[in-house]
């Protein structure tokens, strides 16, 4: 019923007060933040490290409207990043595309 990629990853719209939240404990957004899924990337360490690998690597968890000048998360496709290093191993390799002809 509920997509892996998108369940328990942004805050509910009732999140101040979870116990208003017409969904109770099926509400498929987060009411705090042990439930979240996701990387939270606003409690890490902002270091070289950080906005190399991790800075706009996962899409904004707010609702509420905020400065996303200085959000360290993505606001929409633009803004996004593919997260190049998972658990210090590259998850790809430069491969030549199939279809270029070499000369």
């Amino acid at each position: 019923m509920y997509h892996e990629d998108r369940f328990k990853t942004r805050y509910c719209s009732s999140f101040e007060n979870p116990e208003q939240c017409v969904y109770g404990p099926f509400c498929s957004f987060v009411h705090n933040e042990k439930e979240f899924r996701i990387s939270l990337l606003h409690r890490k360490a902002q270091d070289s490290h950080f906005f190399m690998f991790e800075y706009k690597t996962v899409m904004c968890p707010f609702t509420a409207a905020h400065d996303r000048l200085h959000c360290a998360y993505a606001h929409n496709q633009q803004d996004f990043r593919r997260r190049v290093v998972t658990n210090n191993k590259l998850q790809y390799q430069a491969n030549d595309c199939k279809h270029w002809k070499k000369f």
